[in-house]
């Protein structure tokens, strides 16, 4: 039996090992405990292998001598850092870095903005931000990420993903060299689950339970799944389509099974909360003429038209527009733009409507510097557009609408787009040239 110092591993060899370990410990200064192993059991016949931290030994060391101790313990295998925990630890200080600096200027930002608006700057909040961008910078651009916009760099710059492996560079996860570990490890979950809920179904078969009750199957009622871009972000991980499409169809086959309320807590981490719209809306209630007759009225709008449509109750299909029945519109796209409202609802035939169309010019006050679009310098108002007087009358109809059917229709309206109005509008002519777009002709001579 040899008896080697702390630092080198014990072991009960024989003679002819014996022999090896000191032959080693004569020829080389840096070796591993695991190499002293190796080299005494192969003789020490092959290089120095790469990738392993060493720890030097004194060729004679003195267990009492404080320096070689304290040397021993700074050269200690565990307070070797591995290349992969050194190259993120960079990265890490890197991005705190970015962050602070980022935080730094949006503050500062912060403090100047409140000194234009004239509002305190603790009580200034992200709302009030966004309203003063939009009044400084007005933007007139549809999509809303293009326009201006002044936010904290947390909700602008990507969340870095924590260290995945320890100090010596071993990852926590088995699924680390997927480089999706924790979209391989949701779908794992997603399999475990499945066998547990299946178990769990046998057993009860098994006593005779065929046929379970609706209240042992999740209720996903108000709720959704979380869109792709909002996946990326809780995994911290590319994700593909394909990837997506994947996991959402294991997951519903999850809350397809009849047990899948054992699950519900795993299920709605990968859900989201939905606020329908149309629960929000104040409708209002429905108005009475002389006779009992519900009736209600309501405006509606498209480029420079402004309809005043009234709806009435226990009708026959009657439609007035301007004093005209639906050939008030020439071209059949017009027509299907009134009856779409009624179609979606099921009111056709069951309501009259009167619609009375003019320019929005007319309903506002104005100067003689500033005369309205719509009219000429004589007096006389330019005819509007048959495609502006049927956007209208559908946003007023579909408005009014809303008081004679119940909430589910309502939200069904809402999602066709029937209650939101079309903002677009004809673009002015600049400066320069022809027309809002066009250009004068370019004549070389």
């Amino acid at each position: 039996m040899i008896s080697m110092n702390k630092h080198l591993v014990r072991l009960q060899v024989s003679r002819h090992l014996a022999k090896q370990l000191a032959v080693i410990q004569k020829r080389y200064k840096f070796f591993t405990e695991d190499e002293v192993t190796h080299r005494a059991i192969r003789g020490a016949g092959y290089p120095i292998r790469p990738n392993v931290p060493r720890v030097r030994f004194a060729p004679f060391f003195d267990p009492k001598n404080k320096e070689q101790l304290e040397s021993q313990k700074r050269t200690s295998r565990k307070d070797v850092i591995s290349k992969a925990m050194s190259a993120y630890l960079e990265s890490a200080k890197r991005y705190d870095k970015f962050i602070k600096e980022q935080t730094e200027e949006f503050e500062t930002g912060r403090r100047h903005l409140a000194n234009i608006m004239g509002v305190d700057v603790n009580s200034m909040t992200q709302k009030d931000i966004d309203m003063a961008i939009q009044y400084l910078l007005p933007s007139g651009l549809f999509s809303q990420r293009a326009r201006p916009q002044m936010k904290p760099p947390e909700e602008i710059f990507p969340m870095k993903k924590e260290a995945q492996f320890d100090i010596n560079g071993r990852p926590f996860n088995s699924l680390y060299y997927t480089a999706r570990p924790n979209f391989y490890d949701t779908c794992f979950k997603i399999s475990e689950f499945s066998e547990r809920l299946n178990a769990f179904e046998d057993r009860l078969v098994r006593k005779g339970v065929v046929n379970p009750p609706e209240e042992t199957k999740i209720q996903l009622k108000g709720t959704d799944w979380l869109s792709i871009n909002e996946m990326r972000q809780k995994f911290l991980e590319p994700l593909n389509e394909s990837k997506y499409e994947s996991l959402i169809q294991a997951m519903e086959r999850l809350v397809s099974h009849p047990y899948s309320k054992m699950a519900t807590e795993f299920i709605m981490e990968y859900r989201k909360e939905i606020k329908t719209l149309s629960s929000q809306m104040q409708i209002p209630e429905l108005m009475y003429d002389e006779n009992g007759r519900p009736f209600m009225t309501a405006t509606g709008n498209r480029k420079y038209c402004v309809a005043n449509v009234t709806v009435r109750g226990n009708g026959t299909g009657k439609v007035d527009i301007n004093g005209q029945d639906i050939t008030y519109f020439d071209f059949i796209n017009d027509r299907e733009q009134v009856m779409t409202p009624l179609q979606i609802t099921g009111q056709l035939f069951k309501v009259d409507i009167e619609c009375r169309t003019m320019y929005e010019e007319m309903t506002k006050e104005w100067s003689k510097d500033s005369p309205p679009v719509g009219r000429h310098s004589d007096g006389v108002w330019r005819e509007l557009g048959t495609t502006a007087q049927s956007g209208a009358i559908r946003l007023g109809l579909a408005l009014a609408l809303r008081s004679f059917v119940d909430s589910k229709t309502v939200e069904k309206m809402r999602l066709a787009g029937l209650l939101t109005r079309d903002v677009r509008t004809r673009e002015r002519k600049k400066w320069g040239q022809e027309g809002a777009r066009r250009k004068y002709t370019w004549k070389k001579r």
